[in-house]
């Protein structure tokens, strides 16, 4: 077996504000040095559930915003998840792509499990596949795709094979729950499926405001999680709507 490193890009996104949060992408990119994949929350290209997304989302891949972070893998000599907006033939999903660490556009995936009268702007994805790549058997899935509503999601990619699962996420509590426990709804799914079929999950949240629709004045919180070791590990990062971070997973394929 090989050990490789996950960098959890724990990162402010400003909602609408695409040319800030790829920014933001690139200068966090170099406290990630020596990771073999950096994995960055959902939507940090305009945030989670923005208005702009119908107006700002590019094709993927071809776009711009994807463009550029194929150039980011490519400079920085590492592979990359991240989630982004997508548009193709006047529809928006909330997707994320995978790049190699050479700067090819390797796949993307597409959220299926939509947040009910918030995410009103995306249409559903409709595939699941797993990547084999040098740093193992990846599957890919985004934030609400976890759920245990949902685990068959992950389920479906463990039993394809998938060693490792990645998910862009983007947590958000409303105002009276700011300071309270957060975190069991996703421990538990993750923690389930890593004891079930021994595989290692790992999922990023965003930090910042909610400035648009029906969680307008929520706060994402960071607050992202891995498990691994069969379900017997759990690594959970800072809380907090300013609570940027980035840290180092290490997993065996």
């Amino acid at each position: 077996m090989s050990t490789y490193t996950v960098a959890m890009m724990q990162i402010r996104v400003i909602p609408n504000a695409l040319e800030k949060n790829l920014e933001h992408m690139k200068q966090s990119l170099k406290l990630a040095k020596n990771a073999d994949i950096a994995l960055f929350p959902e939507c940090c290209d305009l945030g989670w559930a923005s208005a702009s997304s119908n107006v700002l989302a590019q094709p993927v891949p071809g776009g711009t915003t994807v463009q550029f972070i194929q150039e980011m893998a490519k400079e920085f000599h590492i592979y990359i998840v991240a989630g982004i907006t997508e548009r193709e033939h006047g529809k928006i999903f909330n997707t994320a792509v995978l790049i190699s660490n050479t700067g090819e556009f390797l796949g993307k995936y597409r959220k299926i499990n939509l947040v009910q009268n918030v995410e009103q702007m995306y249409e559903i994805g409709d595939r699941i596949r797993i990547y084999h790549t040098p740093l193992g058997k990846i599957g890919i899935n985004i934030c609400a795709d976890n759920l245990m509503s949902s685990i068959m999601i992950g389920e479906s990619m463990a039993k394809m094979g998938a060693n490792l699962i990645l998910s862009p996420s983007s947590w958000a509590v409303p105002p009276e729950k700011l300071n309270n426990e957060y975190g069991k709804e996703w421990i538990d799914p993750f923690t389930y499926l890593s004891q079930k079929y021994n595989i290692n999950i790992v999922s990023v949240s965003n930090v910042g405001p909610v400035i648009d629709g029906t969680w307008r004045g929520w706060s994402c919180i960071g607050n992202s999680i891995a498990v691994s070791d069969n379900g017997k590990k759990v690594l959970t990062l800072s809380y907090g709507e300013e609570a940027e971070e980035i840290h180092f997973f290490q997993y065996e394929s």
